[in-house]
């Protein structure tokens, strides 16, 4: 049986995976050769302790905090999808989830999310119930795959080949992308380049596919080995600036321990590796 594809595309408050929340997750679902199976597209209620919406964040997405507050909240979204997605994909068909820069920002964002704001620390738990079975970031497959058309793609700040969705679309499909920025129009775009076209459906997936489970072990592993790193940086600047670390070593080393470990949480960067 053909593999479904599940194209996911998430908006958030900000682009730090570590402190943003997700407010829209719009999904796209079809088969291998095109058909349509199914969309879904919800807002996201706000965390009271979320971080507060900005004006770029606005005038991008469109999404304002008063849209946010009567929204399902995110475990009753994540629940719905679920049921979303049995509804809609075939017994037994394959199923492989879709996002633009997925590696770096939508799987991440929504294992964090998990995490965070459901007090979750196995995300898998959760996720096991869509029946994933692969994850392909077509950020990747687009830059390997797309470098024919590389000298036709708008260029970026550092006047390399742009492989933005919305560029990647209008250069490949030969129109804008309308409702850019919105989640479910970017998860249709997807679809419609990977299914809908005879360039998408030569892609040989498989050869990007990742699974769920080896992903988060994977940022896992990554994760604290950074913190480790963070940790023995911060130990050494202390010392540095502290003359009597050689006399008291333990006493500056408890300080150091719970310094580093504070800058670790707070100062990360916005891609930080998830566990």
């Amino acid at each position: 049986m053909s593999d479904v594809i599940v194209a996911l595309d998430v908006e958030t408050t900000g682009l730090s995976v570590a402190r943003d929340d997700i407010t829209q997750i719009g999904i796209c679902v079809q088969s291998r050769a095109g058909e349509p199976l199914g969309e879904y597209e919800s807002l996201v209620r706000a965390d009271p302790r979320s971080p507060a919406l900005d004006r770029v964040v606005i005038e991008l997405t469109g999404i304002k905090p008063v849209d946010l507050v009567s929204a399902p909240t995110f475990k009753q979204v994540l629940s719905d999808i679920t049921v979303f997605l049995d509804n809609v994909c075939p017994d037994q068909a394959p199923r492989l989830l879709l996002a633009h820069n997925g590696d770096g920002f939508d799987v991440p964002m929504i294992v964090q999310n998990i995490r965070r704001r459901l007090s979750i620390d196995d995300p898998m738990s959760i996720l096991r119930t869509w029946k994933i079975e692969g994850c392909i970031d077509t950020l990747r497959v687009c830059r390997t795959e797309l470098q024919s058309i590389r000298c036709q793609l708008p260029r970026n700040k550092r006047g390399l080949p742009s492989f933005k969705l919305v560029d990647i679309y209008k250069t490949t499909m030969g129109k804008p992308l309308s409702g850019a920025h919105t989640a479910l129009c970017d998860a249709r775009a997807l679809c419609e380049l990977v299914c809908g076209t005879d360039m998408g459906r030569a892609w040989p997936l498989s050869t990007y596919q990742n699974t769920l489970v080896k992903y988060c072990m994977l940022r896992s592993k990554k994760r604290r080995a950074s913190a480790s790193i963070r940790d023995i940086v911060q130990k050494q600047k202390k010392r540095r600036h502290n003359p009597t670390s050689h006399d008291e070593p333990g006493a500056v080393c408890g300080a150091a321990d719970r310094h580093g470990a504070h800058v670790g949480d707070q100062g990360a960067p916005t891609t930080v590796p998830l566990a």
